[in-house]
């Protein structure tokens, strides 16, 4: 008879406890170090709105924050603790309806505090953004295979690109960025490791930003979704076909989960001046014809934004093409532009036609501003959220 204990596993009998503690002290310690590492350039950022006497609202330009932002908040706070879920206020306009804002109770935790420390909280807020969506897009690397070097880089890039940094005035470019890293996220996990159930609450979360933001996600899986499919399992119609049938029937149930807030959305905008058409969407006059050009102005601005936004000058001193707000924010990094070239090098022929694709969808709208106006569904020729698809 052996000597071994019926419990035992062959094989195991002189490993200790340190042998199984180790990978998971393993697999706690690398989020936790990018998660410092954010935060410590997050500090140095934010340094002055931190420790100093700052708070993250502006008078210039940024006064959105003051005007519409804070003051959202500062009512909804007050509303929570008065009158409970948001429903009907009249303290906006002659009266309306604030349920189509209960995403924000999500998205703008600063609400749950009391008004006279919402604007103090701003910066924490934005830093834990700038923390979820560095996480995310670390993991999101790590699912396409780049080393630890090269996850830690992206995830600095991204969350202290030039638009992340703007979502500090202009909050919902945050929101963008999170959800939209969070989305990207979740279909990577889905196509890599077969695990779906991230992508119901990433889309979910996107339509609780605004009910137009699943149209913009429905843009991102068309695109991005048959991209990487075609990447990994080159031109197989029928297995590329049953994936995406899948994954939308998954998406479908995100925009299950938000129905009811994303259906106040669409009613708020549908009767609002901008929505209903009353009103242009903004000062670019008629639509462009299909190859017409800009104005020599406009295409200088948008060279010299990747290398810097503040290149032409910072808020109302801004002397490009529009506004500091609506000019192309593509600078993530002057690192991403050297190392771009690197993108072909090492890549199979297929993949190289697909990521020379993806930068002919980046450039033609960028060189024919009508095919920008059709992103944006002929309702203006925004940059904004299209400013993304140049991270």
């Amino acid at each position: 008879m052996s000597s071994r204990n019926i419990g035992d596993t062959p094989g195991r009998s002189h490993m200790g406890p340190s042998a199984s503690i180790f990978p998971a002290f393993r697999h706690c310690f690398v989020p936790f170090l990018i998660a410092l590492v954010l935060l410590f350039v997050g500090v140095l950022v934010f340094y002055n709105f931190l420790l100093g006497d700052k708070v993250l609202l502006y008078k210039d330009i940024g006064a959105d924050s003051i005007n519409d932002s804070y003051i959202y908040f500062v009512h909804l706070s007050d509303y929570i603790r008065r009158e409970g879920f948001p429903s009907w206020s009249f303290y906006v306009g002659m009266g309306q309806s604030l349920f189509y804002l209960t995403g924000n109770l999500i998205w703008e935790p600063v609400i749950w505090l009391p008004r006279e420390l919402i604007a103090r909280a701003l910066v924490f807020q934005h830093l834990l953004k700038t923390l979820i969506a560095g996480l995310l897009f670390f993991r999101f690397l790590q699912l396409r295979n780049l080393n630890f070097c090269a996850s830690l880089l992206g995830s600095l890039l991204l969350a202290f690109s030039s638009y992340m940094c703007m979502g500090s005035c202009w909050i919902i470019n945050t929101d963008e960025i999170v959800g939209f890293t969070f989305l990207l996220f979740a279909v990577e996990e889905a196509i890599s490791r077969s695990r779906w159930v991230y992508i119901p609450f990433a889309v979910a979360l996107i339509g609780l930003v605004t009910v137009f933001h699943l149209y913009l996600s429905a843009v991102f899986l068309c695109f991005y979704v048959p991209a990487r499919l075609v990447e990994i399992y080159s031109w197989r119609p029928v297995v590329l076909s049953r994936v995406c049938a899948r994954l939308a029937a998954v998406a479908f149930l995100g925009i299950g989960l938000a129905a009811i807030i994303c259906l106040g959305s669409a009613y708020s905008i549908l009767n609002s001046p901008r929505g209903s058409g009353m009103i242009a969407n903004f000062t670019w006059g008629p639509t462009p014809s299909l190859f017409q050009l800009e104005s020599p102005f406009y295409y200088v601005t948008a060279a010299l934004r990747p290398f810097s936004t503040d290149m032409l000058g910072t808020g109302e001193q801004f002397r490009g093409w529009e506004n500091y707000f609506e000019a192309p924010t593509s600078y993530c990094g002057l690192l991403s532009l050297l190392i771009l070239p690197q993108v072909f090098i090492g890549a199979t022929g297929r993949q190289r036609i697909l990521y020379s694709l993806f930068l002919g969808l980046i450039a033609v709208p960028v060189a024919f501003p009508w095919f920008r106006y059709l992103f944006w569904l002929f309702h203006g020729g925004y940059f904004r959220t299209f400013s993304l698809s140049l991270h």
